[in-house]
């Protein structure tokens, strides 16, 4: 963990928290967004937060390289403590988060912090801030906590896999209790508050709806200056991506249309095949790979079409700041994609088909007129309404309500740390439930120490002794830990 102090100024704003700390998503790490061309737009928020805090803790998944990227999140003239705790020991992710919270509570200590706003900026990973608020509670902490929801990540997972699929299964329960235990959950769209709303049995009073923000450097190039027939499509190579289905649009739109051109960029798991694919229609596409943040806007202001065709979407930024550039925008009708988009007007929202993709980009190739307008108005929109400066008003307005809602807990409460079950156990045969309970505790035993997994097996036994009908059931170990047994008969269960 590094700590560093900057200057405040001399006349800092009112103050939200003694401390902020965010605790990033599941995994991610400050060099892994710099590597994305991202860092240097995901750090806008909390630099703009250094000016209502003295000390802020950036809690991220990376290694020791992340500590200079993270000094250079404050602003020059801030007067504050920074400090950044990564995984620079590289502990298994499990052992890293459970670490989290008591190096957080030990960072605030040393600033005598008497308050707090703990924030996690996704869904992913966001049981490290619930244990943190708690903790910092427990020490007598001010401590408010915030769930961020870019993306409606329980959702995304079930799609990705099925709703009745294991991992998304656990993705809903560990949402559900982030945003239970959350004073104020943020969401980016209406729709996905709907849906958390409902999934999770959430008051709506304390949800807010922050979109995302977009932040151009540059004034809209003018239309002269775009590129006739590129279209251009940005973001991870994935399947749901459907970047394959603009690849066949281009190759049929090239037959009337000779001068279309398609630019990928981006990188992900899809990016052979879809080489591939161009390859085998003798497409004319061009991939890239990621670049920085500031560059990508430059390409958007220069194609003459951004169009995304994906099977679904959060609040999608490259949308956004293609439109926010000025960029004749296509879309298809689907869940997150054309939320942002009055059609005809601030864009085109076509079809799924690849014939109605293509129709659409040669119409917008072949009315430019109809294009340059249909821009223009997308950027006086978007940077209407979503400019970093208004967004994060909005934030900070979130922030301050937590601070508020916070005050009702109790500052004496100790964490919890609930064990969670599956109740289709219920459904299981004894024997088989059973095994399921032995293989998790085996699975956590074997991470401790002897010593330590001795007195945790104790406990355990302990503990058994006390439910119903067990007498004289007692579990042991196997030196590995990767075996339980149980030595009262069956029958005494």
């Amino acid at each position: 963990m590094s700590t560093k102090r900057r200057s405040l100024g001399p006349n800092p704003p009112a103050i939200l928290a003694d401390a902020v700390v965010h605790i990033h998503s599941a995994h991610t790490s400050l060099a892994r967004l710099k590597a994305l061309g991202t860092f240097s737009r995901e750090r806008m928020v909390d630099r703009a937060l250094c000016q209502f805090t003295k000390h802020l803790t950036v809690v991220t998944y990376g290694n020791s390289a992340d500590e200079e990227l993270a000094a250079t999140i404050p602003p020059s003239d801030w007067e504050g403590i920074l400090s950044c705790i990564t995984n620079d020991q590289t502990l298994e992710a499990a052992r890293f988060q459970a670490s989290v919270p008591e190096r957080v509570a030990a960072a605030l200590a040393a600033t005598d912090a008497k308050s707090a706003l703990v924030y996690t900026d996704q869904h992913n990973g966001g049981e490290v801030a619930v244990q943190t608020a708690a903790l910092l509670r427990a020490r007598g902490i001010h401590a408010g906590l915030v769930a961020r929801a870019g993306y409606h990540w329980s959702w995304t997972v079930a799609r990705d896999t099925a709703p009745h699929h294991p991992l998304a299964i656990a993705a809903s329960a560990r949402e559900g209790d982030l945003c239970r235990a959350a004073d104020v959950i943020v969401a980016t769209t209406p729709r996905i508050t709907a849906n958390l709303c409902w999934q999770h049995r959430l008051d709506p009073s304390r949800v807010r709806i922050v979109p995302n923000f977009v932040q151009p450097e540059s004034a809209v190039p003018p239309f002269a200056q775009r590129e006739p027939g590129t279209i251009l499509v940005a973001g991870r190579l994935s399947p749901e991506k459907r970047i394959d289905l603009l690849i066949r649009a281009v190759s049929m739109a090239t037959r009337t249309n000779p001068i279309i051109k398609l630019i990928v960029i981006g990188d992900g798991p899809e990016r052979e095949a879809l080489v591939a694919l161009a390859e085998s229609f003798e497409a004319p596409v061009e991939f890239r790979p990621r670049i920085p943040h500031i560059q990508l806007l430059g390409e958007m202001g220069r194609c003459n079409v951004y169009a995304q065709p994906s099977r679904f979407e959060g609040h999608p930024k490259t949308i956004l700041e293609a439109m926010a550039m000025g960029a004749p925008t296509l879309v298809v009708r689907a869940p997150g994609v054309d939320d942002e988009i009055n059609p005809n007007v601030t864009g085109i929202v076509s079809g799924e088909s690849e014939a109605d993709l293509c129709a659409a980009m040669l119409w917008l190739v072949a009315n430019p007129e109809i294009a340059r307008r249909s821009g223009a108005r997308a950027a006086r929109d978007i940077r209407g309404r979503l400019s970093f400066p208004l967004v994060f008003d909005k934030l900070l307005e979130s922030f301050h309500t937590a601070m508020h809602i916070a005050k009702a807990h109790r500052s004496d409460c100790p964490p919890s740390t609930p064990v969670r079950w599956d109740q289709t156990l219920l459904n299981a045969s004894p024997d088989a439930a059973a095994a399921e309970f032995a293989s998790s505790l085996a699975a956590f035993a074997k991470r401790l120490e002897p010593r330590t997994r001795a007195i945790f097996m104790d406990g355990i036994a302990a503990r058994l002794g006390s439910l119903p009908d067990a007498d004289a059931l007692s579990l042991t170990c196997s030196p590995d830990a990767r075996v339980l047994r149980r030595t009262a008969p069956a029958k005494d269960l």
